[in-house]
């Protein structure tokens, strides 16, 4: 899944993103459990939780146009320390409907 192969992922600036394609999605969800996204999440050495990132999936239109890459924006995960466990969700709230689909997940440093 990821671009960098280590045993941990630095306290660096990172690129967050997949491709997304979308097919009657609910548009402008009102809160969480209608909406889809993306999530990463960050544990330390010692196994503490440092933190976390959600990528919304668009859903300002009901079906995409095909696939479409979805980001994070610079400097909006930039971790505290180094992350020694690093999950990937791929989230649809229990009110969410329509179908999406994800492919290509990255996860890179935006200095490369």
């Amino acid at each position: 899944m990821c671009d960098q192969w280590t045993p941990s992922h630095s306290a660096k600036d990172w690129k967050l993103g997949a491709f997304v394609k979308t097919e009657n999605v609910n548009t402008n969800p009102a809160n969480d459990d209608e909406r889809w996204y993306l999530k990463w999440e960050f544990w330390n050495e010692a196994g503490t939780y440092i933190g976390e990132t959600m990528v919304p999936i668009d859903q300002t239109v009901a079906t995409s146009t095909g696939w479409v890459a979805d980001t994070n924006a610079v400097g909006e995960t930039i971790l505290p320390e180094a992350s020694y466990t690093t999950i990937v969700s791929f989230v649809g709230g229990k009110d969410a409907t329509g179908t999406v689909w994800v492919d290509e997940f990255i996860m890179t440093d935006r200095g490369n």
